[in-house]
């Protein structure tokens, strides 16, 4: 107990340190984009390029992050330490020291403003030329002079001339009816640790579950007595934020990006 203790308190310490300079961060990317943010701040841009497994290691914590930590993480990364960076490791567990709140999504009161100027459908294409871009959705035209990509950086970087992204992270997750086996039975929120395919299970007090998993589903026989699937949702690309390659959001020509591929947020 006693060397988790001194480790944890190695922990807040750089959190405080890290919290610090996120804040900061936070701020400069109203101005400026997330590299040049992260490459303006030598801490943060050390973090990035840094495997978190070895940034553990370097702060001997390994023991700690290991019975602690690394559970925690991989049901909300759906990651294991070694695949993400430092500043990834450090923000994702920054809710040790800062609260989390919930908050309500108001949508139909925030797009009340522009509601008439917003056009639902596929885009099927996208040019530029004398400086407008010309996108083809739903068998029409619209023409802009600017555009931000808020879409999937696997589909964004084609247009915006990405050449290389951060590994990609896929899960999945079923929404279960059925009786508990004594395996997740004692707690609500049943966590697993890599390499387990399976990240977490959270129980949802009337009868049904949510089964998060990370390739192939998992036999739910083995979790639960006469298991129904009810639902099931596979992000097959969740984001790509494990690695250290900073892309540019600001693609010249007026076009931006906006999505989860330098980090999460």
């Amino acid at each position: 107990v006693i060397k988790y203790s001194f480790q944890f308190i190695k922990v807040l310490k750089l959190l405080y340190k890290f919290r610090r300079a996120f804040r900061k961060f936070r701020k400069t990317c109203e101005i400026i984009s997330q590299k040049e943010a992260i490459e303006n701040d030598p801490f943060l841009f050390e973090l990035y390029m840094q495997n978190a497994a070895d940034f553990v290691q370097k702060n001997s914590i390994e023991n700690g992050a290991d019975k602690y930590l690394s559970k925690g993480l991989y049901s909300i990364t759906f990651s294991a330490i070694h695949e993400m960076n430092s500043l990834t490791f450090m923000q994702f567990i920054i809710s040790l020291i800062t609260p989390i709140y919930k908050f309500k999504f108001e949508k139909v009161r925030m797009i009340q403003p522009f509601k008439e100027n917003i056009t639902i459908g596929h885009v099927d294409d996208l040019t530029y030329k004398n400086g407008y871009y010309k996108i083809k959705a739903n068998d029409n035209f619209i023409q802009s002079k600017n555009i931000v990509l808020a879409t999937q950086i696997d589909w964004s970087k084609r247009f915006a001339g990405v050449n290389k992204i951060n590994l990609p992270v896929d899960a999945h997750m079923i929404h279960v009816k059925g009786s508990p086996k004594n395996i997740i039975s004692k707690k609500d929120y049943q966590l697993f640790g890599p390499p387990s395919n399976v990240h977490s299970i959270a129980n949802l007090k009337d009868g049904t579950f949510l089964f998060y998993y990370k390739n192939k589903q998992p036999s739910l026989n083995n979790y639960f007595y006469n298991p129904q699937i009810i639902a099931k949702k596979d992000w097959n690309l969740v984001g790509t934020i494990n690695g250290h390659t900073l892309i540019e959001s600001n693609r010249g020509k007026n076009m931006y990006l906006i999505g989860d591929y330098n980090l999460a947020g």
